[in-house]
């Protein structure tokens, strides 16, 4: 969700933010935030999402399709998606990769440098992800994947403005790609792990030409998505 859209529902940059230290402090900080922004959302969280129901010819309560959602319906399902959004802001998952990184190294593939050239490539990769491809490819994937699921419409002119962007940014990694296998060098780091979620979504949707085009981000996009630990990950999001 873009800056504008954040401090049209009434969050800012202010509010806490997670970045897995002091959680119990973090906990009632965010929830005082969210009651004060919009008590129905903070019940969204405390109790689950709204599930839109009807009641079949059997009498059973079920979901109902999004051909039958009226009005009042996608009132209620747009209190899931802000909740959701001011959640998604106040979650630094960066950090959090970052501290179980280096505390954690001795357990499964080593994702961060330590020392020298390699430690600084890391930290550089780690800005580009976080500063410049997220910042195009999250507004192209809350147009083209998560607007069509609240029921809103997708605005072209953000997306030929992000995808325009996205060009100069992939004709970097193109580049950078080619002498090496993975951002950092020759090893998967958190600087391509970070890529994961948001390149999940783009390349599930039009905008996915634009790393075919480009025959080393698309076998790079292709062997870190191939990881089983992200098909790991893809598979727990699905049963909750």
């Amino acid at each position: 969700m873009s800056t504008q859209e954040l401090s049209a529902i009434g969050y800012d940059n202010k509010s806490p933010k997670f970045n897995g230290n002091n959680y119990a402090w973090w906990k009632n900080r965010i929830q005082n935030v969210i009651m004060g922004i919009d008590y129905e959302c903070w019940l969204v969280v405390k109790n689950g999402p709204n599930i839109i129901l009807k009641t079949d010819v059997e009498g059973n309560q079920v979901p109902k399709k999004d051909s039958e959602l009226v009005i009042a319906d996608y009132k209620l399902l747009e209190k899931n998606a802000k909740a959701m959004s001011i959640l998604q802001q106040a979650i630094e998952s960066r950090a959090i990769t970052k501290y179980i990184a280096y505390n954690h190294e001795g357990k499964g593939t080593p994702l961060v440098y330590k020392e020298g050239k390699e430690m600084a490539d890391l930290a550089i990769w780690m800005e580009v992800e976080a500063h410049q491809f997220d910042q195009v490819a999250y507004k192209l994937a809350w147009e083209l994947v998560f607007k069509s699921t609240f029921g809103l419409q997708t605005d072209n002119a953000v997306v030929e403005e992000n995808e325009a962007k996205s060009v100069k940014i992939l004709d970097v990694y193109e580049a950078h790609l080619s002498k090496f296998k993975y951002l950092a060098g020759d090893s998967f780091t958190l600087a391509d792990l970070h890529h994961l979620p948001t390149m999940h979504y783009v390349l599930g949707t039009k905008e996915k030409k634009l790393f075919d085009e480009r025959p080393h981000v698309s076998a790079w996009s292709k062997d870190i998505l191939a990881r089983p630990s992200w098909g790991k990950s893809l598979a727990l999001q699905k049963q909750t």
